[in-house]
């Protein structure tokens, strides 16, 4: 659909991703694997068949404890429609503990 935007990302072991915000909001199921996502400061816990939601504009970040496997996560959002409207800003940013 010409509105949401889908991706799948792979967590190697070990992966602790860099903080960044922007103003679409996503949704994050996962495939594979278990981690934590840190969302404006807040931990959220998360493994195989788990869903959660980051907010436009809050900072987050992916981290995947794991030593020895891979963590797959899918998401979508609604870029597409914020690029569309001149609205898609993104930036570095750190979402705390």
């Amino acid at each position: 659909m010409p509105t949401i935007g889908c991706r799948v990302q792979r967590l190697r072991p070990g992966f602790q991703g860099a903080g960044r915000r922007h103003t679409a909001s996503t949704i994050f199921s996962v495939v594979r694997g278990e981690g934590t996502t840190i969302v404006d400061g807040q931990r959220l816990e998360w493994s195989k068949n788990d869903t959660f939601a980051v907010p436009g504009w809050a900072s987050y970040r992916h981290l995947n404890n794991a030593a020895s496997h891979d963590a797959v996560l899918f998401s979508y959002s609604d870029e597409p429609v914020m690029r569309s409207l001149g609205l898609y800003r993104t930036e570095d940013a750190d979402p705390g503990a």
